[in-house]
């Protein structure tokens, strides 16, 4: 086993767990939104023209977020935690995976 091999093997259970990990913390965010900011729920339902739930919406706030603010409605400290909480693992989970691919990559091209 040379180390590409070893980390493959240790990048798949992490990529698992930060994706899992990530879930859980959009969804804590979103229940923070809902209870701490529901004008910014409703105004991100608003920029989708059809009916989206609390995780979706969660998700276009996390995603347009700029300056502690979703389109004019200023978050509160526990959503901004929760914000930032979700979006490093959001990029924990995505480099982890760019990592487990350039492995798999490597892998395959030297068995070539």
């Amino acid at each position: 086993m040379n180390i590409v091999d070893i980390v493959c093997a240790a990048m798949v259970p992490i990529v698992f767990a930060a994706a899992i990990w990530y879930y859980v913390s959009l969804f804590k965010f979103s229940r923070i939104l809902a209870h701490d900011n529901p004008q910014a729920l409703s105004r991100a339902r608003e920029k989708r023209s059809m009916h989206i739930s609390n995780l979706q919406a969660a998700y276009v706030v996390l995603s347009g977020t700029k300056e502690s603010a979703f389109d004019g409605c200023k978050l509160s400290s526990r959503a901004l935690e929760a914000r930032n909480h979700a979006n490093r693992l959001l990029y924990i989970g995505l480099s982890a995976f760019m990592v487990l691919l350039a492995a798999g990559l490597t892998v395959s091209v030297t068995k070539a």
